[in-house]
């Protein structure tokens, strides 16, 4: 009478068990390593596209938890990260290493898909930005080769046009 649910529980001790001897130690390296590489390409990503400044990613760490993942970049390429419930960052020096960053997001169980959704909406949005400025740069351009040359047009059709010799010497 009891079988299925004792099927069930016992299914469930064995999921706990197979979890509970995996490798922990190997699996927050696994992370952490590639949290760190996702962290880097960002940073590396940023300093070619843009200048040294801060970038912040605002995002759900848990339920109704938000946090600031806060990028600093200094003048030298340096860069170093602040997470806080605050989008107000601290001096540069008392920021964490990308090391220190990814140790902590494992620490507190960070939603990762949300933050690096996050990161990816920013790069898009910062890219984006550039992308308009361009745009805008370019149709000014094109506006304006438009303008000369239907002045260019416009001259030598008035050049071209034969004039009474009378009316050049009035």
């Amino acid at each position: 009478m009891f079988n299925s649910y004792v099927e069930k529980i016992k299914n469930c001790i064995n999921f706990t068990n197979s979890f509970f001897a995996e490798d922990q130690e190997a699996l927050k390296k696994d992370y952490c390593d590639k949290l760190a590489k996702v962290l880097e390409l960002t940073v590396n990503l940023i300093k070619k596209y843009d200048t040294a400044k801060t970038h912040k990613f605002y995002f759900q760490a848990e339920s109704n938890h938000y946090l600031y993942v806060i990028l600093l970049m200094n003048n030298e390429g340096e860069a170093k990260w602040q997470i806080d419930s605050s989008s107000n960052p601290k001096s540069f020096e008392e920021s964490l290493t990308t090391e220190e960053l990814v140790n902590c997001c494992w620490r507190n169980q960070v939603n990762i898909q949300n933050f690096i959704t996050k990161i990816f909406e920013y790069l898009t949005q910062m890219i984006e930005k550039k992308e308009s400025y361009i745009k805008q740069k370019k149709n000014k351009y094109n506006s304006e080769i438009n303008c000369l040359n239907e002045a260019i047009e416009n001259l030598q059709e008035l050049i071209d046009t034969d004039i009474p010799e009378e009316i050049r010497n009035k």
